[in-house]
């Protein structure tokens, strides 16, 4: 599934805190279907669904399976239209490597930003009540 939903990207640059990608959003993408009709744009949840899935490829590659536990000070700025050619950042917080900020730009433009906390799987298993977003 996830290939529908993600789009084909090259890797610009990548270092002990920071990641950072490009990628064209395909107009077949299923994010646009019905947002909206007659004017498509990628909504927030395929823009924090791109930016969580950097994070989880970058801590599969560290050992760990992790979880979204919470999302913060998130602000979506620029529309992102079908064939938009985007640039997606996630650098991790040094002294909390739970923690990351992720940056989305188009034309040169920030289009979101924000911070994801993600947890390791198997700490969620022992709570009760809200589970993580795997």
């Amino acid at each position: 599934m996830d290939e529908d939903w993600l789009p084909q990207s090259h890797e610009i640059r990548e270092d002990q805190t920071a990641r950072v990608l490009r990628m064209t959003v395909p107009e077949s993408s299923p994010w646009f279907s019905g947002h909206f009709p007659g004017f498509p744009i990628l909504p927030g949840i395929g823009q924090l669904y791109l930016a969580f899935n950097l994070i989880r490829e970058r801590e599969k590659k560290a050992g760990r399976n992790v979880a979204l536990k919470e999302i913060k000070k998130v602000r979506f700025r620029k529309m992102i239209a079908p064939g938009d050619s985007i640039t997606l950042e996630v650098a991790h917080h040094r002294i909390n490597p739970g923690r990351y900020s992720f940056t989305i730009t188009a034309a040169g433009t920030i289009a979101a930003q924000g911070t994801m906390i993600v947890q390791e799987k198997e700490e969620f298993a022992e709570r009760d009540g809200d589970g993580p977003i795997t």
